[in-house]
């Protein structure tokens, strides 16, 4: 597998730093650019966790300089959940065996089973007084998500800001 970036990596004014090389984007991957001129749309990063038996998905915004309306975060909802199930597409198309498939499990550093528990984390750089923009983000998407959770079987799904990243998940710098 072709690695896309490198350790430690940094978009949004957020680092992620994986302890190994297990891990992946899908921009760069022929099984995701095939379709993401047609409203396709991809999470930043990808970590298998082999220890734990867990794939990571994550996605890194910045929005720290722009202010929350109602109409505005509604819209950030929706682009985490379209983000969030067509990412878990091309994962569940691997256990399908689709032609497009074969392209997408290239670019993973380890084959896709389903031993793996999928968790996303759509982590959110922001300024301290956005605490409650973030948490509104958070539970808008989860209540939205639930029904996806539930038939791609992931296993956790959550919008955090990066403050909570680095302390919940170690390899969040």
């Amino acid at each position: 597998m072709k690695q896309n970036f490198e350790m430690p990596y940094t978009e949004s004014g957020i680092t992620l730093n994986f302890p190994d090389n297990n891990f992946f984007c899908f921009e760069n991957c022929a099984g995701y650019q095939q379709f993401s001129g047609n409203h396709f749309k991809e999470m930043d990063a990808g970590w298998f966790d082999i220890t734990e038996n867990k794939i990571f998905l994550i996605e890194l915004k910045n929005y720290s300089d722009t202010a929350t309306s109602t109409e505005n975060a509604e819209k950030r909802v929706w682009n985490m959940i379209k983000k969030s199930i067509d990412s878990c597409l091309m994962l569940h198309s691997i256990l399908l065996g689709t032609e497009p498939s074969d392209d997408i499990q290239r670019c993973l550093p380890q084959p896709f089973n389903n031993d793996f528990k999928i968790r996303l984390f759509h982590i959110i750089h922001a300024k301290a007084e956005q605490r409650a923009d973030i948490q509104f983000l958070s539970d808008s998407f989860k209540a939205k998500f639930i029904a996806y959770k539930a038939l791609f079987g992931v296993e956790h799904a959550n919008v955090i800001s990066y403050d909570q990243a680095k302390r919940f998940l170690s390899w969040v710098i």
